[in-house]
């Protein structure tokens, strides 16, 4: 896009940055002065917390995303760290990634961090085994606070609600999340799908995962 700019200003500009390699090349630099800017700044943070959750991606791989979150000066800045597949969705990995995703930062995270704010489940807050109490095992921090996050405390309240005033509530989950999972887990599905909604002229739409917070926002 930038390139199509430069030549509408009657820059030649060739073809040599044109290209998706040149662009990815142009990208992994750019990514690299972000990072060596952002572990600059926060020499001078003393305290950080990390935020971490589960996600699927296109090819329906397990994935951990970091946030690393600090304060300096009244300002609170909320710094996207990590995005990383993970065999398994067990304590073990989890908080294997949520280190690393501080660690893309700072260096001594493991004198700095005083908090994790993760989902509510057992896996994530688990006291003897979960992903925040490895967390503390392996920074030598006992006390580092955990944190539920309110998003997913709020959906489960909204499930709890909508469960006593819907009798069907379970059936009606039930039935869209098949819905979900028979175009999900069938390419020939899904491809179908795509070709009527083509016929239709109309945007393609792949039916989501019923619940989770996504759904309540």
């Amino acid at each position: 896009m930038l390139c199509g700019l430069d030549e509408s200003k009657g820059l030649d500009i060739g073809t040599q940055y044109r290209t998706d390699k040149k662009a990815a090349e142009f990208a992994s630099f750019i990514a690299k002065a972000e990072v060596a800017k952002i572990t600059q700044d926060m020499k001078d943070i003393c305290f950080i917390s990390a935020i971490s959750d589960g996600s699927t991606d296109s090819s329906y791989q397990k994935a951990e995303i970091v946030f690393v979150r600090h304060c300096h000066k009244g300002d609170i800045n909320i710094i996207f760290a990590l995005v990383k597949n993970i065999p398994k969705a067990d304590a073990d990995s989890i908080s294997k990634v949520i280190m690393s995703g501080m660690k893309t930062f700072d260096d001594d995270y493991a004198k700095n961090i005083v908090e994790c704010g993760t989902d509510g489940a057992s896996v994530m807050l688990g006291s003897k085994t979960g992903s925040v109490q490895r967390l503390r095992e392996a920074v030598g921090r006992p006390w580092l606070i955990a944190v539920h996050c309110s998003g997913h405390k709020l959906e489960l309240a909204f499930k709890d609600t909508i469960k006593k005033k819907i009798n069907l509530y379970d059936k009606l989950s039930l039935f869209l999340l098949n819905i979900y999972y028979f175009y999900r887990n069938s390419c020939l599905n899904r491809a179908a799908l795509n070709d009527s909604f083509k016929i239709l002229n109309q945007t393609v739409i792949l039916p989501t995962k019923t619940g989770g917070t996504r759904l309540i926002d």
